[in-house]
């Protein structure tokens, strides 16, 4: 601290300005602190060498460069035309628990469009890698989940949720999108199938009676499930702006995100397989939108898909 007895009277440095007795104008004030500032390091963005020159004397001090600010769960970050996704929570709910899952590389990305890190300890999946994007072409950022497949339950692309960064309006968009009238919905039921006869004892006779009916399930777990559908949650959308020349995010989630059950149970389905022809539901061989299921599992014109090899898209953390 930089003491001036002149400012009490006594007269000092600043003597000429500052006389015993005076006011002490505003303006004195001011040229004080101007003559104290020069004197002082004035501080700057970024790293290097810091001098300052004055009647403090010379300071010379090493700023050191702004730590990285702080990244948030699957927050998403564009340099350039290259794309990043910091690694994120997942609560995801199905048929039977809820899950948690990390996510750690890309699900499904525009071809060819991928390079893959070698930082252990970046805040990005794919090991501090990233999509290279194309100017002049819109992204959607999302998390994709499929659970029921072609192959049954849990046999499916993406069962457990992944990060996918796919081109607007492209092959890849198009085929991931929920088909179910615009929702994720999915319908499943209990099934019971045949009907049998079972005797009932009369207490008063050793002669049993026939005729009695009831109903056997021989339902399994394959057969919930009346329709296919996958669900999709945008996590950013991803803008070329012509004009100045670059990419622009709008971020929609960030942090963990807890992914909800879109399969609604709608009760126990009867029928009689004992009969003629019975009125057996159609999606018990071939489900509801059995079509859109297979092009969502089939090859994307406009993207790679995870496929086997290398880092997982997710990794379940707990029950």
């Amino acid at each position: 601290m930089i003491r001036d007895s002149g400012v009490s009277g006594n007269g000092s440095l600043y003597g000429s300005r500052f006389k015993a007795g005076d006011v002490i104008s505003a303006s004195q004030l001011n040229d004080l602190n101007s003559g104290l500032m020069q004197g002082t390091v004035q501080p700057y963005l970024g790293a290097g060498v810091v001098t300052a020159y004055g009647a403090g004397g010379t300071q010379v001090l090493y700023n050191p460069d702004l730590p990285i600010g702080e990244v948030q769960q699957h927050q998403v970050v564009v340099a350039g035309n290259n794309l990043q996704v910091a690694y994120g929570r997942i609560l995801a709910q199905d048929f039977y628990e809820t899950h948690e899952y990390t996510t750690q590389a890309f699900g499904a990305y525009p071809t060819g469009s991928v390079t893959t890190g070698s930082d252990y300890f970046s805040p990005f999946i794919n090991l501090g890698g990233y999509v290279t994007l194309t100017p002049g072409t819109n992204y959607w950022v999302v998390l994709l989940r499929n659970q029921v497949g072609l192959g049954g339950y849990g046999a499916t692309f993406c069962f457990a949720p992944c990060v996918a960064v796919l081109p607007d309006g492209g092959d890849g968009y198009t085929k991931s999108t929920p088909w179910n009238e615009g929702t994720d919905r999915q319908v499943a039921y209990s099934v019971n199938s045949g009907l049998i006869s079972v005797d009932i004892i009369d207490p008063s006779s050793i002669d049993p009676i026939p005729g009695a009916i009831f109903g056997n399930a021989v339902s399994t777990a394959d057969d919930y499930f009346a329709q296919y559908n996958c669900q999709r949650l945008p996590i950013a959308k991803v803008v070329w702006d012509g004009t100045a020349g670059q990419f622009n995010v709008t971020q929609y989630l960030v942090g963990p995100i807890a992914v909800s059950n879109n399969i609604q149970i709608q009760g126990t389905l009867f029928y009689d397989n004992t009969v003629g022809t019975p009125p057996i539901p159609s999606w018990l061989t071939t489900r509801d939108f059995n079509s859109q299921q297979t092009s969502f599992e089939g090859a994307w014109s406009d993207c790679d898909k995870f496929s086997g090899g290398g880092l997982l898209p997710t990794v379940e953390v707990g029950p």
